[in-house]
């Protein structure tokens, strides 16, 4: 005889979950969420329940892309990276739960705060833009046969790998206003 869980302990059970999780109808009215998604939320179940989920948490303009996405596909998992004005990132995975005969009921949306994950992968990704930068302007030194070349070849290096939209190397002369002359430039 399978173990059947009272209702206020399926309650607690689904309120212990870390992360927000909620269930909205066709229509994507919030029918059921966690304390974690209220909290995100700033709202109460009360003042909740029955609202389009999009004025509650996370709010937007309409359903989620993949919502859409998984009401059309009837079965397996959507992700979708939502990123709030207030800079969290949350990753949205949602399924479709299905009655007896197949039949749409709700989908459920599990919110995981990938906000730490996302700014360290653009760290890295800025790190590693930086040190491809510093070796390739390395290569620039070792091959360069003169001063100008070389200057070239760093503002190249600059421009096509660094990130930035321009660079430019100048000299200064040896007159009294010390005027600067251009010597080389990448997308100016």
């Amino acid at each position: 005889m399978p173990y059947a869980i009272k209702e206020i302990e399926w309650r607690r059970i689904f309120d212990s979950a870390p992360d927000p999780v909620f269930l909205h109808d066709q229509e994507f009215h919030l029918v059921l969420a966690n304390r974690a998604y209220f909290e995100c939320a700033g709202e109460t179940e009360k003042e909740s329940i029955g609202k389009p989920y999009w004025e509650v948490f996370p709010k937007g303009s309409g359903p989620m892309k993949s919502c859409h996405d998984a009401m059309d596909r009837h079965s397996g998992e959507v992700e979708e990276e939502i990123h709030l004005p207030d800079g969290r990132v949350f990753l949205s995975r949602s399924v479709n739960i299905t009655d007896k005969e197949g039949n749409y009921r709700y989908s459920r949306h599990n919110l995981t705060d990938i906000t730490f994950m996302t700014q360290a992968q653009e760290r890295i990704e800025q790190l590693s833009r930086l040190y491809r930068t510093i070796s390739l302007g390395n290569q620039s030194l070792v091959r360069a046969n003169d001063e100008i070349s070389l200057a070239q070849a760093m503002c190249d290096v600059l421009v096509e790998h660094g990130g930035y939209r321009t660079a430019w190397v100048g000299l200064k002369g040896d007159d009294a206003e010390k005027t600067i002359h251009p010597l080389a430039a990448k997308g100016i």
